[in-house]
């Protein structure tokens, strides 16, 4: 989930990303606030969609705006990041449908923490779009 925070009461926007689990895992404040809405933000910080969800449930200005993810082939390039067959890959990206696209993108940081964890090589791209590698549930493997 990754959305920006807006309010009638200050400027900007936060931004906030979640992992799959619902745990904050990227936040940045492009907003000014006022020093009675920065203690009161820090007092409900939003380290769980849930928070998220409380503090725009008990708030009358407090609102999200989605952030699209990014479904394009660089993105996907970008964030696999092994660097290899990319002429035989991006065909291979651009067959998928955009429910595929983002499971793909979004399955990346999960298969990175399980390579890490297990000190095994990362396949190669080709071989994670042409096995459908999102597919995998990397978290339940042991």
């Amino acid at each position: 989930m990754h959305v920006l925070l807006v309010s009638s009461k200050f400027d900007g926007e936060i931004e906030l990303r979640y992992d799959e689990n619902g745990v904050l895992e990227k936040f940045e404040n492009r907003a000014k606030l006022e020093p009675a809405m920065l203690k009161w933000f820090l007092d409900y910080f939003p380290l769980t969609t849930g928070v998220l969800t409380w503090m725009i449930d008990n708030t009358k200005t407090l609102r999200l705006k989605d952030v699209p993810i990014d479904i394009t082939f660089a993105s996907f390039w970008e964030r696999y990041n092994r660097k290899i067959n990319r002429k035989r890959c991006e065909p291979l990206y651009d067959k998928l449908d955009e429910s595929e696209k983002v499971k793909c993108i979004m399955a990346i940081k999960q298969y990175d923490f399980f390579v890490q964890l297990h000190n095994r090589a990362k396949m190669d791209p080709e071989n994670w779009l042409k096995r459908y590698g999102w597919e995998t549930e990397w978290s339940k493997i042991k």
